[in-house]
């Protein structure tokens, strides 16, 4: 399977099947999608490529800078958003597929069950009216 081919796959299952990184994971593996070296894609590979917005199209530079903190030593700052430039680059999935990955991916940060430690009766179904945040 071509890397092309596979992160089509990659996103595919993410926004329809409403799966989680772990459990995209373990599809992944049972299918028997491997990486360039042959073994299964990690978690945190996963999560990259599920955030990176390249596959869409948008590449963007200038994101982060380095601030000298002391001799010999930098530290990384990221820039306001104001300051990115955008470069087109040959996308593989359509513009559409990353917008519902992205909102894939903010409802699985706020409704995940690591950031409930008690069972709720109405938990992820209010929400903010100013933030929309689930209370």
């Amino acid at each position: 399977m071509y890397r092309q081919e596979i992160v089509k796959l990659i996103f595919q299952l993410y926004t329809t099947r409403n799966y989680g990184v772990n459990s995209l994971y373990v599809e992944l593996k049972s299918m028997g999608v491997v990486n360039r070296k042959g073994k299964p894609f990690g978690l945190a590979t996963i999560d990259y490529m599920l955030a990176n917005e390249t596959y869409a199209g948008t590449k963007w530079s200038f994101k982060q800078y380095l601030k000298n903190v002391g001799p010999k030593k930098r530290e990384r700052s990221i820039r306001d958003k104001s300051e990115w430039i955008p470069i087109t680059v040959p996308a593989i999935i359509d513009r559409e597929t990353w917008e519902k990955s992205v909102e894939c991916r903010r409802i699985n940060k706020v409704v995940a069950k690591r950031n409930s430690k008690h069972d709720y009766l109405l938990s992820s179904i209010i929400r903010c009216a100013g933030c929309g945040y689930a209370m």
